[in-house]
C-alpha cells in the first residue's frame, strides 16, 4: 500500500469579515511570501467565512503567522497553521 502526502505551505484565516474579498487577502498578506492561491470557504450551517492562503515557500507561513491578531476590515482575524472542522 502506498501513502501519498502532499505538504503545501498553507495557512488558514479564520473571523473574516463578511465582506472580505480575495484582494483584500492578497494585500495584507503579500509583504509575508508570493501567494499561490487564496481560498475562501464556509463554515457549515452558518455564513462566517475563512480562507486558506497558499504561499510559494514556507516564509509566508512564518511571516503570517506573526500577523495573528491584526485588524483586517475593522475585525481582529486569527491565523492558523492546520484546520478541521468536526
Amino acid at each position: 500500500m502506498s501513502l501519498n502526502f502532499s505538504i503545501a505551505n498553507v495557512v488558514y484565516v479564520k473571523n473574516l469579515s463578511a465582506n472580505v474579498s480575495e484582494e483584500d487577502i492578497r494585500e495584507k498578506f503579500q509583504e509575508c511570501d508570493e501567494i499561490i492561491n487564496v481560498v475562501f470557504k464556509k463554515f457549515p450551517g452558518t455564513n462566517q467565512k475563512y480562507c486558506q492562503i497558499e504561499f510559494k515557500t514556507s516564509e509566508g507561513i512564518t511571516k503570517s503567522s506573526r500577523l495573528n491578531g491584526e485588524l483586517l476590515l475593522k475585525i481582529f482575524f486569527f491565523i492558523f497553521l492546520y484546520f478541521f472542522i468536526c
